[in-house]
This record gives C-alpha cells, sequence and structure tokens, in this order.
C-alpha cells in the first residue's frame, strides 16, 4: 500500500489527489465522525483506566495508552487495504482516500486563522482570543493583538507540518496506514504530551514519539518554506538563516524549524512569552502576516504535494 508494494504505487497516486481534492470541496468530517474525535474518546476512556499518581506507573500507562490506540486504529485499517486492493480496487480507492483525507487538515487552519484575524479587524479582542484559544495550548485571556497575531502565525506553521507534511511524508512509505500512525500519535500528543504535575509522566510516552515521527518532517516542513518564500517574494535567504540559527530557541526541538523560517521570511516577530523570541529584532506581527504565512503555507502544501507524487510515482518509471 505504499513504495513497499511498487504495484499500487498508481492507486496511491489516486488516493492522494482524491484525499485533496475532497478536502477542498468538502472539508472535515462532521465532528460526531471525524476519526480524530474516535481517537480522543478512545483515548480518554483508556486514560481513566491507566492513569496513575506519577512516576514509572505513570509512564507505563502513557505508554501502553499509545500502543493500545496506535494498535486499535492502524491494524484494522491496515487489514482493510489488504483485503479491498485484492477484492475491489474502486472501494479500496474510495475508503483509502477518506481515510487519508482525515489525517491532513489544509483547509481547516486557514479558515480558523481567517476567522482570528475578522475579529481582530472589527476590534472585537476578546472573540480573538477567544478563538485562538482553540488552536493554542496556552493562556489566551490576556493575550494582546501582536500576541494573539503571533500565536496564529506560529499555528499556522506548526500546522504545515502536523497537519500536512508529516502525513504525507509517512504516507509515502507506508501508505495511509502510516499516515493514520502519525495522526494518532500526534493527537496523543496534543491530549497528554504536557510538562505540567499531572501529565509529565503519564505523556512521557506520546510525547516522544510525537518528537521522534515529527523530527524529519519538522525540518522538511522549513526547507519547503524557503522556495515557497522565494516564489511568494519573501525574504527566503532570512527563512533560511533563522531556521538554521533560531530553531532552537523553542522547547520542541521540531516545532521551532517551521515557526523560525516564517519569522525570517515574513519578517515579523514571534513570541510565547516567558519562553522564546524568534526574529527579536522583526517588524511586530500583524494581521497582514498572518495572511502571508497562509500564503507561505498554501504554497508550501503545493510543493511538497508534487514532490509526494513524484516520489510515489518512481516505481512507475
Amino acid at each position: 500500500m505504499s513504495l513497499i508494494n511498487p504495484s499500487n504505487s498508481i492507486y496511491e497516486l489516486i488516493i492522494l489527489s482524491s484525499a485533496i481534492i475532497i478536502d477542498f470541496l468538502i472539508g472535515e468530517f462532521p465532528e460526531k465522525i471525524h476519526p480524530t474525535v474516535w481517537i480522543g474518546k478512545l483515548a480518554n476512556f483508556l486514560k481513566s483506566k491507566l492513569k496513575g499518581e506519577r512516576g514509572r506507573v505513570d509512564i507505563a500507562g502513557g505508554v501502553i495508552l499509545t500502543l493500545l490506540t496506535f494498535t486499535i486504529f492502524v491494524i484494522p485499517i491496515y487489514l482493510l487495504s489488504i483485503l479491498l486492493v485484492e477484492l475491489y480496487w474502486i472501494a479500496y480507492i474510495f475508503i483509502m482516500s477518506l481515510i487519508l483525507m482525515s489525517t491532513f487538515a489544509i483547509r481547516s487552519m486557514e479558515n480558523h486563522i481567517l476567522r482570528i484575524i475578522t475579529a481582530i479587524e472589527d476590534n472585537n479582542l476578546e472573540e480573538a482570543r477567544e478563538k485562538t484559544s482553540l488552536i493554542v495550548s496556552r493562556d489566551t485571556s490576556e493575550l494582546d493583538t501582536e500576541e494573539i497575531v503571533s500565536a496564529s502565525i506560529e499555528s499556522t506553521c506548526e500546522s504545515i507540518t502536523d497537519g500536512i507534511i508529516s502525513p504525507f511524508f509517512y504516507f509515502i512509505f507506508l501508505g495511509v496506514p502510516g499516515a493514520v500512525g502519525f495522526r494518532v500519535v500526534n493527537t496523543l500528543d496534543s491530549m497528554f504530551g504536557y510538562k505540567n504535575s499531572e501529565m509529565k509522566d503519564f505523556g512521557w510516552g506520546p510525547a516522544n514519539l510525537d518528537t521522534l515521527l515529527g523530527f524529519i518532517p519538522a525540518r522538511l516542513t522549513a526547507f519547503m518554506m524557503v522556495p515557497s518564500a522565494w516564489f511568494l517574494g519573501e525574504d527566503w535567504k532570512e527563512a533560511m538563516r533563522c531556521a538554521s540559527k533560531e530553531s532552537g530557541k523553542t522547547s520542541s526541538i521540531n516545532s521551532g524549524w517551521p515557526m523560525a523560517a516564517a519569522a525570517g521570511a515574513l519578517n515579523a516577530k514571534l513570541e510565547k512569552q516567558d519562553h522564546y523570541i524568534l526574529g527579536e529584532n522583526n517588524q511586530p506581527p500583524t494581521p497582514d502576516h498572518a495572511l502571508r504565512a497562509i500564503k507561505i503555507m498554501k504554497v508550501s502544501t503545493l510543493l511538497f504535494t508534487l514532490i509526494t507524487m513524484g516520489v510515489i510515482s518512481i516505481p512507475l518509471l
């Protein structure tokens, strides 16, 4: 169901193309039937059974939760893909396209950022804070306009990695099950991968596995943003410099790469209070910077989509 099985490369090309088209035409699944929501519900159920009182027992509980959730979602999809591709290829393409679409998010982040920008332009700071709280883990109740815009740009950059590049990357080598596997781990990290006293131990497993799986995609994202910045007339040289020099300022060894690249490309100062400042001497972030970040996201997505299709097509040459 991937490059591991070259004879199915044409199927994978059709699946990827179909998934992207469906995402643009329809958008995300309704919440009740969205696989990510199901992952969250299962994870919360398992947490209620496995969460301990911190320490090694709690670490073990988080690791077991990760393995169980991964197995419950990925193995059936893998077996289903084997069954369908042998019995009925049309059903295989249709079902796998829908499943793959659920692992990435192209339109949803753009729509959410636009709602935040609209609230800012309407001078409705409270609404902008509320909408920002839906995409970041930090406390947004006291954020000013610049901090909201900075958070929006940072989230846009992270969404390129987590919502687009990573699922496509694992789809190349492991097919739809690989993309689903990444989405499971990334969802668990967003739920439990906090460093507070409650989740520090329990979230150790999903947080570290997500860091491992995101290592290459995060750097690929920054790499994609450089030619995207050039194409859009942004500062591609500064994007490259900032990514290589300032990516280590964030606590995450991954998220700093696309965020630093954006700070350089946009000449925007990105800051999370008491945590990091990227592009310290750059301009204060404005709604225009956020809109330009969305454009970089779109071009980076297009570029990596073409690369993904090219890699998948290699066995057909």
